[in-house]
């Protein structure tokens, strides 16, 4: 028997795909038991595992908090670790630690144990590739690759990396990560259950809402002026220098339009949360409008956004000029203009997206590519 705990980023977005690797590394190999440790922010009363650490939330920036945050857990996650594999009902012998990319903090608990620390990386290769490189133009030429982007020090102390993408989508940017010069990566994505019934037709929660409409999700009078039917999932902006999770409105006409809802109703529908993978699962979907962090397409989002749009063809671009803290002012004819490119019938960029479907899926099934990543991954853990 043998145990791997993995210690996922609190997003939902993260969970859900920590969730489906977990299911699928237990399927394949029945002798491995995975424990999940979830951390409670201050502000959520959801998803209670580990103890909550403080963390003072007031005048603190998102970067400084959730570094404090993490730091703060250590010795809770070592306690749990300690305490899942002493008791005396689980044999099951601890034998690595599964981190978040955002968490590598956590590899001192590891190191505790003297087990191997893996770890899950939720967005793609190139993003990957770009975090390696930037950590070799420090260690090899003196740049200060932290000014360029918060500092992954600590990649090259892991034993391996899952990375939540197919190496049919990005095969060019594998296999400069599989020069020899790096640590192993393995291609487990797109982590979707094939299985379930969301995958195929939708919850019934889901269908209630979508399943007598056609297709995208954008801005009011875009929306209205288009003429399309949509879904909205429209939720609560984080109010100003607060972290706080995101929540829906309890009426959302005071936020639209007047009239918006009344002369839209007959081609759209208004709602907060979104069962994400079920809706896009759905074949009356067309297409769909998305800020680019990795669980959309399949976070580094103007990455993404460039992949999508200028390298894989596979995305039409609304706005991706933008700088951060940059006041950004998008067009309903802005995004007329990218709904009717991307809607556009038997268009070259449908078929790249079918064509990309079909791929990903194969590359999930028996003896796909991240169904064979994920076997390499599982023969590494019983060495």
């Amino acid at each position: 028997m043998r145990k791997l705990v993995f210690i996922p980023a609190r997003g939902i977005e993260h969970l859900v795909s920590t969730v489906e690797i977990a299911k699928q590394l237990t399927a394949g190999d029945h002798q491995l038991f995975i424990t999940v440790f979830i951390m409670k922010l201050p502000f959520n009363q959801l998803f209670i595992n580990l103890p909550k650490a403080h963390v003072d939330t007031r005048n603190t920036n998102p970067s400084s908090f959730f570094k404090t945050f993490i730091e703060n857990h250590k010795t809770h996650a070592r306690d749990a670790v300690s305490e899942s594999t002493q008791s005396e009902s689980n044999q099951a012998r601890l034998v690595g630690l599964v981190i978040n990319m955002f968490y590598t903090t956590m590899i001192d608990v590891a190191d505790e144990f003297r087990v191997p620390s893996y770890m899950f990386f939720t967005s793609n290769f190139r993003c990957l590739a770009f975090l390696l490189h930037l950590r070799t133009l420090q260690d090899e030429n003196g740049i200060d690759a932290a000014s360029l982007m918060d500092s992954k020090d600590r990649f090259r102390e892991i034993k391996g990396i899952l990375v939540n993408m197919s190496s049919k989508l990005e095969s060019h940017a594998l296999q400069s990560l599989s020069d020899g010069k790096t640590l192993p990566v393995y291609p487990v994505g797109p982590l979707l259950n094939l299985e379930s019934d969301d995958f195929h037709v939708g919850s019934n929660m889901a269908r209630q809402k979508y399943d007598d409409q056609l297709s995208l999700s954008v801005r009011a009078y875009a929306l209205e002026h288009s003429r399309l039917r949509f879904l909205w999932s429209l939720r609560k902006p984080l109010p100003k220098g607060e972290i706080a999770m995101p929540s829906d409105y309890a009426d959302p006409t005071g936020v639209l339009p007047e009239g918006f809802l009344d002369r839209t109703a007959e081609i759209g529908r208004v709602i907060g949360w979104a069962p994400q993978v079920a809706i896009l699962a759905h074949p009356t979907i067309g297409g769909f409008v998305s800020h680019c962090g990795w669980n959309s397409m399949l976070e580094k989002q103007q990455l993404n956004t460039f992949e999508l749009v200028k390298e894989l063809g596979l995305a039409v671009e609304i706005k991706m000029d933008y700088r951060k803290g940059s006041e950004v002012v998008v067009s309903a004819e802005e995004i007329g203009r990218g709904i009717r490119e991307v809607m556009e019938k038997d268009s070259d960029i449908r078929e790249r997206v079918k064509e990309m479907s079909v791929k990903s899926k194969k590359a999930l099934v028996d003896g796909g590519s991240s169904h064979s990543s994920l076997g390499c991954f599982i023969d590494q853990i019983q060495l």
